[in-house]
C-alpha cells in the first residue's frame, strides 16, 4: 500500500496544508525546511495523530514529556471557543498484493467474492476530531472506500458500505486494510536512555508509568532483533516461557535462581541471547562503520540476562558495550555514541517486524544538538534506512542536514503570522494569528526569491557544503541541477573526480556568487557551462568580469568537440533517453535529472547507458587534469593601515 499524501486542517496553527510523499519522485525521504518557530514540529505532530500511528512509540514519547491534551490541538487563536473539526486525511493507493489479500480475507471471513477488476485503487481515510465550545465531543475515522462483491455461489452485485446490510463486509474490508497501512513512528528526539534492565514481562508494580512504557517498547525492539534472524526466534517462547515453566516449581525465589542455572533451559536461553548480541553487533556497528567510514575495532554489543529475585523472579536483559577488556552500560558512553546507538537500534531492525508492511519514520530536528560532522553522517545514513517500504519525513533548519538530491521532495515550512524579515518581528509576534503553510521547495524559490531567510538552508546546501576551516578543496561549478545530478552519479559510478566537489549554480548566468565564494576560500575550481549560446555568453562574461582564465572557465565543447553549440543533454544516448522518458521521442531535462537521481539513490551503477558512460568518462578525466593543473590560489595579502 502506497501513502501518497496527507491533508491537514485546523490542527494547531495549520489552517490547511498538504504534504505529498510523491512516489513518482526519486527517493523515500521528505525534508521539511524552515526557521525556528516556523511550524515544522506542528506538521510532524499532525501526521503523528493519524490513525496508523505506532502506539508503542506514541506511548513512550508521551511518557517522556510530549503528552498532549485535546485542547492543545485547537488553533491557538480559537482556544477560548472553538466549535469545529480538526482533520488529518491520508490519500492511499492499493497495490496488487493488497487487492489479493483483501479478496482472500473476504472470501474466508465473509463468504464474499471481491470483484477485483472494479475494486477502487485509491483510498481516502480521514481522522476527524469534533469540538464544541473547545471540548472534544468525539473522534471518528471516515473511509471513502466502497468495494464491490458477489456472495458465494451468487450472481448479484453488491457494494460494501459502512451502514446497512453490507456493513459486515465493509467492516471486514476496512479492518484488513487498516492492518496494512504504513505504520507511522514519531520520534521527537532520540535522546532516550536505554533502561538499565529490560524486563521481558510486566511487573505487578512498576516504579513509574514511564518505566513500564519504556520497558514495553524495548521489548518490542528486542523482538525486532529476533525477527531479523529469520529463524522464528521468539523472546516470549524461547526466553520467558522457559523461565516460566520452571518458576512455579520453586516457591522460594532464591532456591529457584540457584537451581535454574543448572537446567537445560538456562543453556538454551544463553544461546538465544548470544544470537541477539551478535545480530545487534553486526547490524548496529556495521551501519556505524558505513556512516563514519572507519572500523570500530574490538567493540561489540553484549547482552547479559538474569532473573530478578526482588521483582517476582522476572527475567531481564541488559545491553552493554564490550571493548575487549571491559563492559560498559550504554548511558556511560558519549552523547554522540548514545544518540547513534539508539537511532540505529530503533530503525535498522524495524524493517524486520513481521506485522508491518511499511513504516514512515518522523524525525523532528534529528541530531540538532550534535556537531556538524555527526549531522552530515546522520544524513548519509538516512538513505540506507529509507529503502523499499521504509520512508522518512524529517524537519531541519541546519544546512548540514539538507541533501540536494532530495530537494525534489522538500517543503518549505513558514509561519506567516511571524515576520522573520522585519526588525520589528518581536513586536508583531502576538499581533497576527499563527498560520503555518507548506510550499514545495522549487515552487517557493520561484515565487518568493526575495525572501531568502526561509530557504537559505537549502541554498547553502546547494552552493557550498564545506566551511572556511577546510582549505585546499577542489571544485567544479556547473550551471544547474540538471548537470549536477548526472555528474554526481557518474562520479560515483566511474570512481573519478576523487576529492573534487561538484556545486550547481542556480543557472548559467548566476554562478558569480559561487565563484566569489570559492575564491574567498582559496579553492581551486573550474566553471563548466553548456556550449549553447547562453553558455558561451556567460563564459565570456566570467572571464571578463571575474578575471578567470580560459583554463578556469570552459564549455562542453572544450572537452568534447562533438558538443559544439550544444547543451549537456546532447551527451545522452538513446538508452538514456528511453530510461528517462519511456517511449517519448525526446525526454525532458527534468526526466533526465530524475533518472540519475533515482539511479544514485538506488545504488544502481550497472544499468546499461550506451555511449553516454564513455563520453562522460572522457569529459571527467579532462576536468580532473584541468583542475589539478591550475596554479595554487594566492592568499590575499593583509593590508595593515599605519597609524597617523
Amino acid at each position: 500500500m502506497k501513502l501518497n499524501s496527507f491533508e491537514i486542517e485546523n490542527f494547531k496553527g495549520i489552517k490547511s496544508a498538504k504534504i505529498e510523499i510523491d512516489n513518482d519522485k526519486p527517493g523515500n525521504i521528505v525534508t521539511l525546511i524552515g526557521l525556528n518557530e516556523s511550524g515544522k514540529t506542528t506538521v510532524l505532530e499532525a501526521i503523528s495523530n493519524f490513525v496508523s500511528v505506532d502506539e508503542e512509540t506514541s506511548s513512550m514519547v508521551q511518557t517522556v514529556g510530549i503528552e498532549q491534551k485535546p485542547i492543545d490541538l485547537i488553533p491557538k487563536a480559537r482556544k477560548s471557543n472553538f466549535t469545529g473539526e480538526i482533520s488529518i486525511k491520508a490519500n492511499l493507493e492499493l497495490e496488487n498484493d493488497d487487492i489479493d489479500a483483501l479478496s482472500q480475507h473476504l472470501r474466508i471471513h465473509q463468504n464474499a467474492n471481491l470483484v477485483k477488476e472494479s475494486c477502487p485503487r485509491h483510498l481516502k481515510v480521514r481522522k476527524v476530531m469534533y469540538f464544541k465550545d473547545s471540548d472534544l465531543v468525539k473522534t471518528k475515522t471516515l473511509w471513502i472506500f466502497q468495494p464491490q462483491f458477489i456472495k458465494r455461489n451468487g450472481t448479484k452485485l453488491y457494494t460494501a458500505q459502512a451502514n446497512g446490510p453490507t456493513g459486515g463486509v465493509w467492516e471486514a474490508a476496512t479492518d484488513l486494510l487498516r492492518e496494512r497501512f504504513p505504520k507511522i513512528v514519531y520520534f521527537p528526539t532520540f535522546l532516550f536512555s536505554v533502561p538499565e534492565k529490560i524486563y521481558l514481562e510486566d511487573l505487578s508494580e512498576w516504579p513509574s508509568d514511564e518505566d513500564r512504557t519504556i520497558n514495553r517498547y524495548f521489548r518490542k525492539v528486542i523482538q525486532d532483533v529476533a525477527d531479523s534472524l529469520n529463524d522464528d526466534v521468539s523472546v516470549k517462547k524461547h526466553i520467558v516461557d522457559r523461565v516460566d515453566r520452571q518458576r512455579s516449581k520453586f516457591p522460594n525465589p532464591l532456591e529457584f535462581i540457584a537451581a535454574f542455572w543448572g537446567l537445560d533451559e538456562a543453556t538454551q536461553i544463553r544461546a538465544v541471547v548470544n544470537r541477539l548480541s551478535g545480530a545487534i553487533t553486526k547490524t548496529v556497528f556495521g551501519a556505524w562503520n558505513e556512516i563514519f567510514e572507519h572500523g570500530v575495532t574490538n567493540k561489540s554489543v553484549r547482552i547479559e540476562w538474569g532473573i530478578d529475585a526482588e521483582k517476582e523472579n522476572k527475567p531481564f536483559l541488559q545491553l552493554l558495550i564490550y571493548d575487549g577488556e571491559q563492559s560498559y552500560a550504554i548511558h556511560e558512553r558519549s552523547l554522540g555514541f548514545r544518540w547513534f546507538f539508539t537511532f540505529l537500534l530503533f530503525t535498522q531492525f524495524r524493517k524486520s517486524r513481521h506485522s508491518e508492511k511499511s513504516t514512515i519514520f518522523l524525525f523532528d530536528e534529528p541530531a540538532s544538538n550534535l556537531h556538524a560532522r555527526a549531522q552530515i553522517k546522520l544524513l548519509e545514513s538516512f538513505g540506507r534506512t529509507a529503502e523499499n517500504k521504509q520512508f522518512i519525513i524529517y524537519s531541519t533548519h541546519s544546512h548540514y542536514m539538507i541533501e540536494p538530491i532530495w530537494l525534489e521532495k522538500a517543503f518549505i515550512v513558514e509561519n506567516t503570522g511571524i515576520d522573520f524579515e522585519s526588525e520589528e518581528a518581536g513586536t508583531r509576534f502576538e499581533s497576527k494569528d499563527t498560520d503555518i503553510r507548506l510550499t514545495r521547495y522549487r515552487h517557493f524559490v520561484g515565487q518568493y526569491p526575495e525572501r531568502v531567510s526561509y530557504f537559505q538552508p537549502a541554498l547553502d546546501a546547494l552552493k557550498h557544503s564545506f566551511g572556511p576551516l577546510v582549505p585546499g578543496k577542489l571544485a567544479i561549478i556547473v550551471e544547474g541541477k540538471y548537470d549536477f545530478h548526472p555528474l554526481a552519479y557518474f562520479k560515483d559510478r566511474l570512481d573519478l573526480l576523487k576529492n573534487i566537489s561538484i556545486f550547481p549554480a542556480p543557472s548559467a548566468s548566476e554562478a558569480g556568487t559561487l565563484i566569489s565564494l570559492m575564491r574567498g576560500l582559496g579553492t581551486k575550481f573550474v566553471v563548466l557551462l553548456d556550449d549553447d549560446p547562453p553558455g558561451q555568453k556567460c563564459a565570456a562574461r566570467y572571464r571578463e568580469h571575474h578575471l578567470l582564465s580560459n583554463d578556469q572557465v570552459m564549455t562542453l565543447a572544450d572537452l568534447d568537440s562533438k558538443l559544439k553549440g550544444k547543451a549537456f543533454e546532447a551527451i545522452y544516448s538513446e538508452q538514456v533517453n528511453q530510461l528517462a522518458g519511456g517511449k517519448k521521442t525526446k525526454a525532458k531535462k527534468s526526466e533526465y535529472s530524475h533518472l540519475f537521481q533515482r539511479l544514485r539513490i538506488d545504488g544502481d551503477y550497472k544499468t546499461g547507458l550506451g555511449t553516454t558512460t564513455n563520453r562522460i568518462k572522457a569529459i571527467m578525466v579532462k576536468l580532473e587534469v584541468a583542475i589539478k593543473n591550475l596554479p595554487e590560489p594566492k592568499p590575499k595579502k593583509r593590508v595593515v593601515k599605519k597609524k597617523k
